[in-house]
């Protein structure tokens, strides 16, 4: 049981905080050279993935025409699954702008929205954004100069987070993707990175994966692919997309468990990309960011349970329990504590709640559930 325990702490600990300190390390001593950028301006089709986003859908637009990139190299289509408020007739509103509405027949989610407008794409580089994030004006040219190297298949924009009411829930996500974007750096300069944010990230056409299932991620999917073409796929920092932070915890568990259970089923459909003895060094980033994030939960169901078994007749394991419990009871009064709790208290919660919707999604994902359509956040 006591090796249970110490294996259990060992993977949470390695997870977390292991694997990014070894990831640097191994970054500072073979770490790859960054890829060539020029100012190249190839022809780029912007994709935006809508639904029920009339609130936003106008401003998204205006931001993308307000982009400094040339026009007559750029196209923009709005791909609307079946949205039934105004986002169509607003989307209609932009075209003698140059905007394109492809509106899909039946709903069938993002990516099989991505999958019926890929014939229809004219640019060579294909630039997917979200209807709610906003664009820096020279975020495109930023992302593009990267595909002057022949070697990358991939760009993600970097992502960042506004939150005007400094929500607590906000300040927790914040916090994880300061901590997220370190890691991507580590990640580009050994290989390539593991997953790009939907939110804003760009692609070659001829190496968007067409035949991915319609209820997996592609932004884990598209990334295994470039990798599994030989392809590099690489961070810009300079190339900035802004959104608004989640609010609500329920909003952020949903969207959490979905993520899980489409990135779950992801590795599982490309199981041969953790294979060592093939992909090396980009195998064991995939086993530990991806794989052991999604098994973080179950290492924290297990360290407590084998501590429970452990604490009798021993102080040093009654301690290391009280320290869990303690840890959780943190959580909990986080969970109560709304307003003006400290930082390590958001922190705390965030990283609880986290873990929860990640079960959920496991266990939803071998109960066979998936996911393809979804709901505006806000």
């Amino acid at each position: 049981m006591t090796a249970f325990f110490w294996l259990f702490s060992f993977l949470v600990f390695y997870t977390y905080i292991g694997y990014p300190l070894v990831l640097s390390i191994v970054a500072a001593v073979r770490g790859r050279p960054a890829p060539e950028k020029r100012p190249v301006e190839p022809a780029v089709s912007i994709v935006v993935a809508a639904y029920n986003e009339e609130k936003v859908i106008a401003e998204k637009l205006e931001n993308l025409l307000a982009l400094n990139y040339p026009g007559e190299k750029l196209q923009i289509v709005v791909v609307s699954d079946c949205s039934s408020d105004r986002t169509d007739d607003l989307a209609r509103s932009f075209e003698d702008r140059g905007v394109r509405l492809h509106r899909m027949d039946k709903r069938g989610g993002k990516i099989a929205g991505y999958k019926s407008v890929l014939p229809v794409l004219s640019g060579e580089v294909i630039v997917f954004t979200d209807a709610t994030s906003t664009l820096a004006v020279d975020s495109l040219k930023k992302l593009v100069r990267n595909f002057a190297d022949e070697a990358v298949g991939c760009v993600a924009g970097r992502l960042q987070y506004l939150d005007p009411r400094k929500a607590d829930i906000a300040r927790g996500e914040q916090t994880y993707w300061s901590y997220e974007a370190r890691i991507k750096f580590w990640e580009e300069r050994v290989h390539s990175l593991t997953s790009v944010s939907g939110t804003f990230y760009a692609v070659r056409k001829e190496l968007f994966p067409a035949d991915m299932a319609d209820d997996l991620a592609d932004d884990l999917i598209v990334v295994l692919h470039c990798v599994k073409n030989g392809r590099r796929v690489v961070l810009e920092t300079e190339a900035v997309c802004q959104e608004y932070a989640i609010h609500a915890d329920e909003a952020e568990v949903t969207k959490r468990w979905r993520i899980t259970v489409q990135n779950m089923r992801g590795l599982l459909s490309l199981a041969q990309i953790m294979d060592i003895r093939r992909y090396g060094w980009y195998a064991w980033m995939i086993i530990s960011h991806k794989l052991f994030r999604m098994l973080v939960p179950f290492f924290l169901i297990g360290a407590l349970v084998t501590n429970i078994f452990l604490t009798d007749g021993s102080v040093f394991f009654k301690w290391t329990l009280l320290a869990q419990v303690g840890f959780y009871l943190c959580a909990a009064v986080a969970a109560v504590w709304q307003d003006g709790r400290p930082r390590v208290l958001s922190i705390i919660y965030y990283f609880c709640v986290t873990n929860l919707a990640i079960l959920l999604g496991v266990i939803k994902c071998f109960k066979g559930e998936k996911v393809a359509v979804w709901e505006t956040a806000r």
